[in-house]
């Protein structure tokens, strides 16, 4: 089961609700259109080893839904949810993000740390990585703006420019997600573990959800792939204090998950969940 990293910070984004900023020229030019259809995944005749499986059931009917990712890493990290393999641990070789000082992000863009954001923010963290894969590197920031167990985070995205500025191209405001961007076929991409808290019988726990992918063009997120279960079906055996009051559930085997994917591509609204396992 996936872990919080203590280091990192919480956001939700695309797939798992992300709250985007549309511009109006924007919005013009790419109207959204609900193109997806539920499809059932049927399992093969014969058992399959897990990774086989994992494979041939993302190859059929869901991954028709995906334009701009690319299908062998939707399918690496669907085998990763079933396999227990999607920590951040187990992502860091991955990663393509460089974290920058203070000082470092004052002598590329100082106006970074003197916005009104960064002025209410709890507190903030830089980052250098090309998200958009244009050969220019990029600056991304998260700033915790509220407290408790969910918070509040702002991401803000800026893209590098030619002449060596920086413009501000996106942002999110979210919770309770892990982002990382990591290296896949020579791209880069924004990956996020995202939790939840919810409750079966009463009883309510943070709980691993699953993840979410995006491919950014121009400065803007192009796709987005989410990969979701219902942890609630996992829950069958309860966790009691000495005094038998039931504090919590046990979480069943990672390969037991019934997972869904949700595509979102930009121009095309195909944001509804298709069973996969």
């Amino acid at each position: 089961m996936s872990t919080m990293h203590p280091e990192r910070l919480l956001l939700l984004l695309s797939g798992c609700g992300i709250i985007r900023e549309v511009l109006p020229e924007q919005a013009a030019a790419s109207s959204r259109e609900e193109t997806a259809s539920a499809e059932e995944i049927l399992p093969a005749e014969a058992p399959l080893p897990e990774e086989e499986a994992a494979a041939d059931d993302l190859e059929s009917g869901p991954l028709e839904t995906v334009t701009y990712l690319p299908e062998s890493l939707i399918q690496d990290l669907y085998t990763r949810m079933l396999n227990g393999t999607d920590t951040y641990e187990d992502f860091e070789p991955l990663l393509a993000e460089r974290e920058l000082s203070e000082e470092e992000t004052a002598a590329l863009a100082p106006e970074l740390l003197t916005s009104v954001y960064a002025e209410h923010a709890i507190y903030s963290t830089y980052y250098a990585v090309d998200f958009d894969n244009d050969g220019i590197e990029d600056i991304y920031v998260h700033r915790r703006m509220g407290m408790g167990s969910m918070g509040m985070f702002r991401s803000s995205f800026y893209r590098g420019l030619s002449d060596g500025t920086y413009e501000s191209a996106y942002f999110t405001e979210n919770c309770m997600s892990l982002p990382m961007f990591i290296s896949w076929e020579g791209k880069n991409y924004l990956l996020c573990l995202q939790w939840d808290q919810p409750s079966k019988d009463g009883i309510r726990q943070e709980s691993y959800i699953g993840l979410s992918v995006s491919v950014f063009v121009d400065g803007w997120e192009q796709e987005s792939a989410g990969l979701f279960f219902d942890p609630t079906a996992l829950w069958t055996e309860g966790l009691y204090d000495e005094s038998g009051t039931q504090i919590g559930w046990e979480e069943g085997a990672p390969a037991d998950r019934d997972i869904s994917l949700a595509v979102y591509t930009r121009g095309i609204n195909t944001d509804f969940a298709l069973p996969v396992h």
